[in-house]
């Protein structure tokens, strides 16, 4: 099966699901972002800006080919985009999807009333829609 990989804005509820997907199909389950800081050592916040995001993505498709040696299947939370450090929207190079081995991706939706609720509470501050 290789990775399913679990795509949506910050907030939409990817670990949520990626979590009760994990408990039903007893497959484990990753945040890109936990597996890019746990071998860099560098802390995303709540503004969740990344400072080298070529260096984050190889990174990333290392430690998840390191995982899918010891274990055939993953589940996946990322983003197919980021944030710079100007505010903006990124989008993440393509070559990395193929680096992951995605077989399955699903995306999330929710509506932004909800998004800026989960992050509220998540991150403890006030976010507006725009």
């Amino acid at each position: 099966m290789g990775t399913i990989f679990v795509a949506g804005t910050y907030g939409v509820g990817k670990s949520t699901l990626c979590s009760k997907l994990s408990e039903l199909l007893k497959i484990p389950d990753f945040s890109a972002g936990d597996l890019i800081s746990g071998a860099n050592g560098e802390i995303y916040g709540a503004n969740k800006v990344v400072k080298d995001k070529e260096a984050n993505q190889d990174i990333l498709a290392a430690q998840v080919k390191q995982i899918l040696k010891v274990t055939p299947n993953i589940i996946l939370a990322g983003h197919f985009c980021i944030f710079d450090k100007n505010g903006n929207v990124d989008f993440l190079p393509k070559n990395v999807f193929f680096d992951l081995e995605i077989e399955t991706i699903i995306l999330l939706e929710a509506s932004a009333s909800q998004i800026i609720k989960n992050l509220s509470s998540r991150d403890n501050r006030v976010y507006s829609e725009s």
